[in-house]
């Protein structure tokens, strides 16, 4: 034995015993021990790896130590491991559970289908996840046991978006913990760990207020030696020698973290990652330090207990009432990224890079959850019998729901995880629900005659091309506005017929603006004159132009053939006119143009050749202007407003330093600029882009679409194709430079919803990562163009969660794709290893801030959605021609009617989780506060022009649907449901509104 080591323990006790006794005298002090446990339903392991090894059992013992042990509590998260273990019990331990949750001893808390990431996910993910959790727990326990408390232990940062949406779900209290490290120590000097949140600018306060609880340091876990199934050498059992000692170092825990309250309360979260799996180990060991504390008041002048989160508020409720004149810190709209680490000196680190990882996945994510919107609305707007298709549905709203959660839509599970568990069950659930999308539409379609079968499957398309050269194309617009002038591209992989397409709408009016591309073998066309209703569909046909029929062959053709006939096609293709003559003209210019930068291109190293200082690319409301030495943006014209700005833009990456999934941390203070890409201009009826090749595996496309839509034609698409294998230890931006003073200030979207504001944290050391924030939807900068003195805004739209900043004046860059080769050390413990070849969408526009204000939210909300391309032909019937399908089916329907304004947006049409005949509406006011009026509406006539679709006896319900809108915040337990019916409403600016109703299809 070490008597060194032993006089330093001895001097250890006697200091911490003298100092017991002091704080022994103060205040009494009432704990409420709350054991937990933190499920990740994947991250090292997939969902059924976890549940197998470690859920099963926690919930299995636990459960069983509750129902013979009346004094032990117990609390539970995640509802995916719940309903799963769920569905494996037999009825008496089902009744045994109910019975727990009502003697308070078990309690459901969050009661999301997992504990969501509050970063990456849009406002819309976080409301299904949250509500397929909470109707869960209606459906098959009660809805009496739908939780109040939001908790929210692990997310790495938290948003405001959560205190509002919590608070419109009718929970009164939110535990959260990660937040920046200097908030929590400042916080906890000064007693304001908990406080009133209120979540939205644009919201009264009534409601969107919050109580907020931050778990105090270090984290959400038991510390040692508490953590009984942890590593005995630090965590000894209790025993009658040392039960003293350890209830001593317990009560100097209590009184430490007691600090941080104004309240003589105190919640001590007893657990951590998947414990109590061996639930007697803990809960014996501690009833003994209760029994003791407990049992010596005088000494420690604190009582403990078992508790759950909802008994503790309830208690501080009770206090505040009698303590008035204490105020707690009242805090508005704010959130708390980027999350800084900093309780260990060796792992320090801003939380921002996943913000970015694994970009394949995130785009993955975002497309599922706009599917399932859309496969939702087909399936109640258009099918006879929605509730048949449920289980089905469940499929991919399961899948979604789990990749919302914290480890999944971040990036920071491992490779396989991200690859079976998160994409592969995202894949699964698309091949279960897709089929109900294309029943729906058939079913509305058929009338009287055979239901025709309708695929995606471009090979169908290939097919009825080869044998009929007719294919009907059903396009699908999931959005609450008619789509005008739209352009519609169709994936034709292994295409070999002949490209001189021919498309009709059902009005039998001719596309002209159609164009094939070889390379990436997409067919695309413009639809001109015609639109695609709100929430519905038209019809086109595609067929081959006989006369040019078999002209052009793509395979099997020697290069100089190839050459030859692509010469022919341009030919003819400038042959075909624009049905109007401002179209006309665009095109004689673009023509004019595009040849002129061919010529410049292919001399570009001839000295003789005068080169001109830039070259454009142009369409209705924009120019863009390439530096032809460069090769990169440097100016946009807005056509409208006849306004040049400077954009310069290029693609940099920063060297790695620490960085790993989680964290970003760069290793020299500037980025590497990529400089003269190559370039590929294309320019045709359709569209007109810059292709930039940076590397061989990795490119930037500036596309302008020919339409006169003021979304697609009035937003510049930017595509990035990245992989496979790009280099390690380096994290690739597109830049964006401009002449705007905006003082280093980012504005974005918070989860797509309210407006953020980003000031510069100017600090000595990583300063770039800690000015990166979460891009899930729009960000920019505006201020003063130092340049024209005009007040300028430039915008970004994005389809998928990226990192953003402005770390220099005038300019905004977002993070594309990351990947490294060590570990951060934060706990996924192995390097960010994505090697996976993904493309991405970003839209720009420069304007001012009053112009971008208004289109921002519902260009965020329409080009996302309408990307998608949700359309379909028929494998049967087969037709000859197109008046064969005219005559015996439907080719365009929409089931609104009423044309709702640019800021309305129907968020949700769904079926209930049950197999009642109720439907699910919400309807969004996308304005904020200052940027738009209150819109009345009657909810009776959206629908009413329908034969097929006939929603009734609309009810209001809290954003979950977990109570009616009447009872949700109310302290009296006697206000029963309000069954009256709503018709009319008054939506005001930001408000999300949500209803229940009666349907017959």
């Amino acid at each position: 034995m070490n008597k060194n080591l032993n006089c330093s323990k001895f001097l250890f006790l006697f200091l911490v015993s003298f100092f017991l006794i002091q704080i022994s005298c103060e205040d009494h002090l009432d704990v409420y021990i709350v054991p937990h446990t933190h499920d990740d339903p994947a991250w090292d392991w997939t969902f059924d790896q976890y549940y197998n090894d470690k859920v099963k059992d926690i919930l299995d013992y636990t459960i069983a130590n509750l129902n013979t042990h009346p004094d032990h509590k117990f609390m539970y998260v995640e509802i995916s491991f719940f309903a799963h273990w769920w569905e494996q019990q037999n009825s008496t331990t089902k009744e045994t559970v109910i019975r727990l949750l009502d003697n308070k001893q078990f309690e459901l808390v969050n009661g999301g289908w997992v504990m969501h990431d509050e970063a990456n996910p849009t406002y819309g993910g976080m409301i299904d996840q949250m509500t397929f959790g909470h109707s869960w727990i209606a459906n098959n326990i009660g809805p009496q046991y739908i939780p109040k408390v939001a908790f929210h232990i692990d997310p790495f940062g938290h948003s405001d978006t959560d205190a509002r949406i919590f608070s419109e779900m009718c929970m009164e209290y939110f535990v959260l913990d990660r937040i920046p490290f200097s908030d929590k120590s400042a916080w906890m000097d000064t007693g304001k760990m908990e406080f009133d949140w209120y979540g939205s600018h644009s919201l009264q306060k009534d409601q969107n207020s919050i109580f907020a609880y931050v778990c105090p340091p270090f984290l959400y876990g038991t510390p040692s030696p508490f953590n009984f199934e942890g590593d005995p050498d630090f965590n000894q059992p209790i025993t009658d020698l040392n039960v003293e000692e350890k209830s001593w170092q317990l009560v100097s825990i209590f009184r430490e973290r007691a600090k941080g309250f104004l309240h003589p309360h105190l919640m001590f979260l007893f657990g951590g990652d998947f414990h109590f799996t061996r639930p007697w180990v803990e809960f014996e060991n501690m009833d003994k330090l209760i029994n003791y504390i407990n049992s010596n008041p005088d000494k420690y002048n604190v009582s403990v207990q078992y508790g759950t989160p909802y008994e503790y508020f309830t208690i501080v409720k009770n206090w505040r009432k009698n303590n008035q004149k204490i105020e707690f810190p009242q805090r508005g709209p704010q959130d708390f990224f980027t999350y800084f680490f900093a309780y260990i000196p060796t792992k320090m680190g801003y939380w921002s890079g996943y913000y970015t990882s694994w970009p394949l996945l995130k785009g993955a994510i975002a497309k599922a959850q706009r599917n399932l919107r859309a496969f939702e609305m087909a399936n109640m707007l258009f099918h006879e019998k929605p509730q048949t298709y449920n289980t089905d549905l469940n499929v991919l709203r399961d899948a979604v729901g789990i990749t919302m959660h914290h480890d999944a839509i971040t990036g920071t599970s491992k490779p396989y995880v991200n690859e079976f568990q998160y994409l592969g069950g995202l894949k699964t659930g698309i091949l279960s629900a897709q089929p109900i999308f294309f029943d729906s539409i058939a079913e509305i379609i058929q009338g009287k005659n055979n239901r025709p079968v309708l695929t995606n499957d471009p090979s169908v398309i290939i097919q009825l091309l080869q044998q009929n050269n007719v294919a009907p194309l059903i396009v699908y617009n999931p959005t609450s506005w008619s789509i005008n002038d739209p352009i519609v591209q169709i994936p034709l992989p292994n295409y070999k017929l002949s490209t001189n397409f021919k498309i009709i709408s059902s009005d039998y009016i001719d596309v002209r603006s159609i164009n094939w591309d070889p390379n990436n073998e997409i067919l695309s066309f413009r639809g001109g004159i015609i639109n695609i209703p709100a929430l519905g569909f038209t019809t086109f046909f595609i067929s081959i132009d006989e006369t040019q029929k078999n002209i052009h062959q793509i395979n099997n053709k020697n290069n100089h053939q190839q050459e030859q006939e692509q010469e022919q096609i341009e030919e003819q293709q400038e042959e075909i006119q624009q049905p109007q003559e401002q179209q006309q003209q665009q095109k004689e210019t673009q023509q004019k143009k595009q040849k002129e930068v061919k010529e410049r291109i292919k001399n570009k190293d001839n000295s003789k050749i005068k080169k001109l200082k830039s070259f454009p690319i142009e369409n209705l409301y924009w120019r863009l202007e390439f530096d032809d030495f460069s090769n990169t943006l440097v100016s946009i014209t807005n056509l409208k407003t006849k306004k040049t700005s400077n954009v310069k833009n290029t693609i940099y990456y920063y060297e790695s330093g620490l960085s790993g999934a989680y964290i970003f941390a760069n290793l020299f203070d500037s980025p590497f600029v990529l400089i003269n890409p190559e370039i590929t201009v294309n320019e045709n009826d359709v569209y007109s882009e810059v292709i930039q090749k940076y590397q061989d595996n990795l490119y930037q496309t500036f596309r302008l679409y020919h339409t006169q839509n003021e979304f697609i034609g009035g937003m510049i698409e930017i595509e990035l194709h990245c992989g496979p294998n790009l280099p390690g230890n380096k994290e690739y931006i597109t830049r964006f430079e401009t002449d705007i003073e905006n003082k280093k200030i980012l504005y974005t979207k918070n989860n797509g919803l309210e407006t953020g504001k980003r000031e510069y944290l100017d600090l000595d050391t990583q300063a770039i990562p800690a000015n990166y924030h979460p891009f899930p939807s729009a960000a920019w900068i505006n201020g003063t163009n130092t340049n024209t003195k005009n007040e300028e805004e430039i915008l970004l739209i994005a389809e998928r969660a990226h990192g953003a900043g402005s770390i220099n004046e005038g300019q905004i860059e977002v993070m594309v794709a990351r990947r490294t080769l060590q570990d951060d050390g934060f706990g996924l413990g192995m390097p960010l290893v994505d090697t996976t070849e993904f493309k991405t969408k970003l839209w720009l526009s420069i304007d001012t801030h009053y112009s971008n204000k208004n289109k921002r939210q519902a260009a965020a909300t329409i080009l996302p959605l309408f990307s998608d391309n949700l359309h379909m032909s028929s494998s049967y019937p087969v037709i000859s021609k197109s008046s064969e399908w005219s005559t015996k089916f439907l080719t365009e329907k929409s089931e609104l009617c009423i044309t709702l304004p640019g800021y309305i947006h129907i968020l949700t049409i769904s079926k209930t989780f049950d197999q009642q005949s109720k439907g699910i509406l919400r309807i969004q006011h996308l304005s904020e506060f200052d940027e738009g009026s209150p819109y009345t509406v009657n909810l009776n006539k959206l629908f009413s022009c329908s034969n097929t679709f006939n929603p009734s006896n609309f009810q209001e319900m809290s954003l979950s649907l977990s109570n009616t809108i009447d009872t949700c915040h109310s302290s009296n337990k006697n206000i029963k449901p309000n069954p009256k019916a709503v018709s009319e409403i008054t939506i005001k600016p930001m408000e999300i509104r949500t209803f229940i109703f009666d349907y017959s299809n």
